[in-house]
Formats: C-alpha cells, sequence, structure tokens
C-alpha cells in the first residue's frame, strides 16, 4: 500500500510578461532582463495520484506535439527527479500532464509546469517551501521557473534567478493568441539586436486598470521585433489583437509567439476572443483573467 491517497490536481498558469526589457548582455551572451510578470486563470494541468508504480502520462491539446519528445528532457520528469535526488523520496505516484498551452510561445508552458510539480510535490512530501536547496533546483531548471514558482505579480531581473513580488495589480480581462508558429527562446534572443534599456520605477501601487495601462504602454516587450524576424506571424496577431474594440493594449509576451490583449470588461474580451477565431479558426485563442491564478 502507498503512503498517500489523495488526488493532487495542480494549475500551471500562464506567464504573462507585461513588458519586457534588455538591460545588458554577458560575456557568454546571455542577456539581462527586466520584467513585469503576471499569471492568467489559464494554464496546464498537472494530476498527483498514489501509485507503487511511477508512470508519467500526457494528456491534452498539445500533448501530440511532446510525444516524440526525449522523456528525460521534459521540465516535468526533470524536476521530479532532481527534487528526488536532494530529498531521497520514493517516487511513489503516477503524473498525468494535461498540455493545454501552445509549446515554444513564451507564456512559460515548460516552467510552469516545473513549477507546478516542484510545489505539488512539496506539498505531497510535506516538504517545507523554504527548504535550502528548492533555490539552486529552480535555478538548474530553467530562467523562468523562480517565477512560475513564486506565481504572484513579480518583477524579475538578471537571467530570471532575480524575483521579486510587486504590488497586486487589478484583475484584468485578457485574451491569449497565438497563431502556431514556434518561437525557441535562444533563436529570439540571438535575434536581438537593438539598444539596451535602463531599469525603470514600478510603481508601489497600481489602483484600477486605467493607472496600469498607462503605466504599461508606456513600456515595450523589447524581443517582438526580433520574434518578429523568425514568426512573421506574430506581426498580424499584434495587428488582429489591437483592432479589436475596447482593446487597451496588445502586446507579445516572452519572447513569442503569444500575444495578449487586456481589455476593461469580461464581455468585450471575449467578443475580441470570438471574433479573432470565426476569422482565423486555426489559431489557438484564450480568455480569462490576468491576475487570478489558481494553483495556490
Amino acid at each position: 500500500m502507498t503512503k498517500y491517497n489523495k488526488k493532487t490536481t495542480i494549475l500551471a498558469p500562464a506567464k504573462v510578461n507585461l513588458y519586457l526589457h534588455i538591460i545588458d548582455k554577458l560575456p557568454d551572451n546571455y542577456h539581462i532582463l527586466d520584467s513585469m510578470v503576471s499569471f492568467v486563470d489559464i494554464g496546464d494541468i498537472l494530476e498527483i495520484e498514489p501509485s507503487d508504480i511511477f508512470s508519467f502520462n500526457i494528456k491534452g491539446e498539445f500533448a501530440h506535439e511532446l510525444q516524440n519528445e526525449d522523456i528525460s528532457k521534459n521540465m516535468v520528469i526533470r524536476a521530479i527527479n532532481i527534487l528526488a535526488k536532494h530529498t531521497g523520496k520514493p517516487l511513489n505516484f503516477k503524473i498525468t500532464l494535461i498540455k493545454n498551452l501552445p509549446i515554444a510561445s513564451g507564456i512559460g508552458g515548460g516552467s510552469s509546469d516545473a513549477a507546478a510539480i516542484i510545489w505539488g510535490l512539496m506539498e505531497w512530501w510535506k516538504i517545507p517551501t523554504h527548504a535550502p536547496f528548492i533555490k539552486g533546483i529552480i535555478l538548474d531548471l530553467g530562467t523562468d521557473v523562480p517565477v512560475c514558482l513564486k506565481c504572484k505579480p513579480s518583477r524579475m531581473q538578471g537571467l530570471g534567478d532575480i524575483v521579486e513580488e510587486i504590488a497586486r495589480i487589478p484583475e484584468i480581462p485578457i485574451i491569449l493568441v497565438n497563431s502556431g508558429e514556434k518561437c525557441p527562446t535562444h533563436a529570439i534572443y540571438k535575434n536581438f539586436n537593438e539598444e539596451y534599456k535602463k531599469l525603470i520605477t514600478i510603481p508601489e501601487r497600481f489602483g484600477d486598470i486605467r493607472n496600469i495601462i498607462k503605466f504599461l504602454k508606456q513600456q515595450s516587450n523589447d524581443l517582438t521585433n526580433a520574434a518578429i524576424m523568425h514568426a512573421p506571424s506574430i506581426k498580424e496577431t499584434l495587428e488582429t489583437i489591437k483592432k479589436q474594440p475596447d482593446c487597451l493594449l496588445s502586446r507579445m509576451s516572452g519572447s513569442g509567439a503569444t500575444c495578449f490583449g487586456l481589455f476593461d470588461n469580461m464581455d468585450n474580451a471575449i467578443l475580441a476572443a470570438n471574433t479573432i477565431k470565426s476569422l482565423n479558426p486555426t489559431w489557438w485563442v484564450k480568455t480569462g483573467w490576468l491576475g487570478r491564478p489558481e494553483r495556490y
């Protein structure tokens, strides 16, 4: 008999870079960034169930894109193996990943999956979240994993290793749109050839939606042009979102290709999503709330 008998379900929410500035580049070609990040109540789902034999299964809309992947390279498996090595805990469970988010799409799918399984297994094994080895584990897994593990509105800097919580942002209706083109992070950063930005000051509080929109409109995603070079459909995606009635802001997230639109109410967001989907039936289009993740 296994010790645990309760199924655990965890949301691995989509990460949205509300702005992303490139500050500098290190001699090893890694870029120093400054980004404001929040999360959406849209994401992958991870299920942990007790089992005497470990197994890993992938389901969902984008599962087929991972079927031929070397399983040892999957972010969930990497996170499980590293965490088990550090804790000495048995793999007395089975994992199901429901892959709802597109691959290589700038919304932290793999990183959020890794963060979610770390959070879930820490609960499963009753290990405190402040355990000293956690920081090293998440940095080894990838630059987006630290902010995804925190899963709160944050400012991420450096190589992604510096994460600071910021003021709570208001809940904002959002649409996520992806045309289907993939944007491998390394390829986009390789294309980047623009001036570096200086660090900005983030307000101590944002108040209502209009205030945060006003602030965000003064910022940018510095990787947008580099991503368009790799995936030209991003330009069309951004323009399509921007043209929707009552769209407050249209921007690309991360290194692309997913773009987002912010709206002042959910009815307008749903109308925009339905319009975009009707015009582009092969695109991935979702509606949700920014600042309302439900994992924790």
